[in-house]
């Protein structure tokens, strides 16, 4: 038993350790190696986005300032044409008063013009100049989300491919590990094996004595192989009928009656029921003559089917109403299990056309049905 669990530990520590070294650490690996790459390159992209906009900012304030020198230098043409149209005149009474201020004039908006001209002169470099800026920084920004949209199905690809792997790996560790606890199983069904034989050439444990009292055991005893002191009822076979053979005998039932005939798929040995009583029932019930109204499967006592209450003679059994299942013991009722069993559910069982019902158990003091609904008709 020691060397079981000890190879049991075993193949889950080493399930555990193929699990970390093949499936988590790979995984966790290029989870950061892809984030800081992933991190890296956006950070550079976002910084040539902002490189951009601000270049886009300068191109548009040397667009304006391009605009403003136009102006400037249309108006100091004006301004020229002006002065040099005064200077053209050639009334004879006004030309020695103004011959020396038009000269002056003429001067002053030529001077003018040229500043007008250099300054747009100087605005379309600038504007020249931060244009190609602008166009650097854009074929930049456009590298670099082409670099992030190639690492982000780089990655992809990868983790695909490295998701693959390691679920191969991981399924791999599992088939080892489920090829040692079949190991272990076969040990230990070996084990149990020798036990078995060891206990045949050994003297039976001492029965109940033919006064009809519980055999002399220690109550250690009794407590570690958990024999129970109040009923020693216990299920020594359960025969399980095939769904097929099930619904081949509800093909010979009548619909009509189909709510009448309860299926025990069971054979008990009980302290309130005899085994030559069970196996007529179960024969009754198997050649559909069965009718839980008059007859109780599991009780040998005359029973009201309606009156829902524990039988006169202290055995424990279920009463089976249509619409209302409830226990022996008071104030303990299943409701609303069909189509199926529902200990939570408050809502009363509906009406069906018919209900046919398979397998009632008895463990002691406590019962546990089994319970197969199914609705006709619907």
């Amino acid at each position: 038993m020691q060397d079981a669990c000890s190879s049991l530990g075993a193949v889950l520590i080493s399930l555990a350790s193929a699990m970390s070294q093949s499936l988590l650490l790979p995984l966790e690996s290029f989870h950061r190696g892809a984030s800081a790459d992933h991190l890296r390159k956006k950070a550079a992209l976002d910084g040539l986005r902002e490189q951009e906009l601000s270049c886009s900012n300068s191109v548009t304030e040397s667009l304006q300032k391009r605009d403003r020198a136009r102006v400037g230098l249309q108006s100091a043409m004006r301004e020229q044409e002006k002065a040099q149209k005064k200077a053209g005149e050639k009334k004879k009474g006004l030309a020695r008063f103004t011959r020396g201020d038009g000269e002056k004039d003429i001067a002053a908006a030529e001077m003018k013009v040229q500043k007008a001209a250099s300054a747009q002169t100087a605005s379309i470099e600038e504007l020249a100049s931060r244009t190609e800026e602008a166009n650097e920084a854009r074929l930049l920004r456009e590298s670099a989300t082409k670099e992030v949209d190639l690492l982000l199905s780089y990655i992809e690809t990868v983790r695909t491919r490295l998701l693959s792997r390691c679920l191969n790996s991981c399924a791999l560790a599992y088939g080892e590990a489920a090829k040692n606890l079949r190991k272990s199983a076969a040990d230990l069904q070996s084990q149990v094996s020798f036990l078995r034989q060891a206990q045949s050439t050994r003297p039976e444990m001492p029965a109940s004595g033919s006064d009809g009292r519980e055999s002399s055991l220690p109550s250690w005893a009794m407590e570690a192989l958990k024999v129970s002191k109040k009923r020693p009822s216990t299920i020594v076979m359960f025969s399980v009928i095939s769904w097929l053979q099930l619904r081949r005998k509800e093909a010979r039932l009548p619909k009509e009656h189909a709510v009448k005939w309860l299926r025990v798929v069971a054979s008990i040995q009980s302290s309130n029921m005899d085994k030559k009583s069970n196996k007529a029932n179960l024969d009754m019930i198997e050649r559909g003559q069965y009718n839980p109204k008059h007859q109780n499967p599991l009780c040998q006592h005359y029973e009201n089917y309606n009156d829902g209450i524990p039988c006169r003679k202290g055995c424990r059994t279920l009463k089976a109403k249509p619409h209302h299942i409830r226990y022996s013991e008071p104030n303990r009722c299943l409701r609303g299990f069909y189509p199926s069993w529902n200990m939570t559910s408050r809502q009363p069982l509906p009406k069906p056309t018919a209900i046919s019902f398979s397998g009632l158990l008895l463990f002691g003091d406590h019962q546990l049905s089994l319970w197969r609904a199914k609705r006709w008709g619907s």
